[in-house]
C-alpha cells in the first residue's frame, strides 16, 4: 500500500519566516518552491492504513498518550520545546530543510548564530529517541509492516517538485501542497548537476539560496500535540486533515478522531 497518513510534530512557521522572504527578496523564481507557512511540521512516521487497520492507528494514537508520551513528558511542567539551527538539503539539493537543533544548541531569539547557543531543548537525539518509541508502539500494534521509516529530525522550508508560490505572505495553495508529499518521496533518485547554477534549471537548488542560513538560528518552537494527519485536501487551517491528536504532556482525555474517508 501507498502511504496515506504521518504522524507529525505540527510548528509554529513565525521563526521560519526570514528564509522566505530571502528567497522571495534574493531568487523570486525559486519562491513558489517555498512549503507553505501553514504546514512546517516534524514528521516521526509514515504509515499506509485502510479501512482494516485505521481504527489500530486511532487507538495506537491513545497508547502513545498513555505510555510513550508520559516517558518522556512525565509532568504538565515538561514540554516539548524544539529548537532549529542550520540548514541541510536531502536529494542532491532538491530539498531544503531547517535541522532539529543538536545537542550543542539551543532554542534563544532567531537570528542568533549557532555557534553561541547552549541547550535548553530537546535536541535531535533525544527527538531520534523520542521518535523511535512511537515506531516500535506502532510496530507493536503491526502498523508499520516490514518497512520502516528513516527518520531525520528536519522541518522542509524548500522543495522541488512543482510546487505553487506559497510566500510569508501569501495564502497556502492547500490542494497543491498536499498532491506534491508524495512527489518528493523518490528523493535518492534524482540526478544531481555537475554545476548547478540558481535559476537556469530546477534539478537542484544551488546552494548560493540557503548558504546564507547554513549556521541560522531559526529560535525555538512548543509543541502541545502530536498528529495522526491524512495526506490528501489540507484543512480550513492549510494543514494537513488531522484524524487524531494527543497533548503533549498526556492529560486525561486524548483529542477527538474522524472516520477515515
Amino acid at each position: 500500500m501507498k502511504p496515506s497518513h504521518f504522524i507529525s510534530l505540527r510548528l509554529n512557521s513565525e521563526h521560519f519566516q526570514e528564509f522566505a522572504k530571502h528567497v522571495e527578496a534574493k531568487h523570486e523564481t525559486l519562491s513558489r518552491h517555498l512549503v507553505g507557512p501553514a504546514s512546517h511540521h516534524v514528521t516521526l512516521l509514515v504509515l499506509a492504513l485502510n479501512k482494516s487497520n485505521y481504527s489500530a492507528a486511532l487507538d495506537c494514537m491513545d497508547a502513545c498518550a498513555n505510555s510513550v508520551i508520559p516517558k518522556w513528558f512525565p509532568t504538565p511542567e515538561h514540554k516539548l520545546r524544539l529548537a532549529f539551527s542550520g540548514i541541510g538539503t536531502f536529494g542532491n539539493g532538491r530539498v531544503v530543510f531547517a535541522k532539529v537543533a543538536s545537542d550543542l544548541d539551543s532554542s534563544l531569539p532567531s537570528g542568533q548564530d549557532a555557534s553561541t547557543l547552549a541547550t535548553t531543548s530537546m535536541d535531535s537525539n533525544q527527538l531520534i529517541g523520542f521518535a523511535k518509541d512511537v515506531q516500535a508502539l506502532f510496530a507493536d500494534y503491526g502498523l508499520l509492516g516490514d518497512t520502516r521509516y528513516d527518520f531525520r529530525p528536519h522541518v522542509t522550508l524548500m522543495k522541488l517538485g512543482g510546487s505553487k508560490s506559497v510566500s510569508s505572505s501569501s495564502s497556502v495553495n492547500t490542494s497543491d501542497a498536499a498532491n506534491n508529499w508524495n512527489k518528493q518521496r523518490g528523493r535518492g533518485n534524482e540526478k544531481r548537476l555537475q554545476q548547478p547554477r540558481i535559476l537556469s534549471s530546477e534539478e537542484t537548488i544551488s546552494p548560493e539560496v540557503y548558504l546564507p542560513f547554513s549556521r541560522y538560528n531559526f529560535g525555538s518552537h512548543l509543541v502541545s500535540c502530536m498528529e495522526l494527519s491524512a495526506m490528501g485536501p489540507m484543512a480550513d487551517d492549510g494543514y494537513y486533515r488531522c484524524v487524531k491528536q494527543v497533548d503533549i504532556p498526556s492529560k486525561l482525555e486524548t483529542g477527538p478522531s474522524q472516520k477515515i474517508s
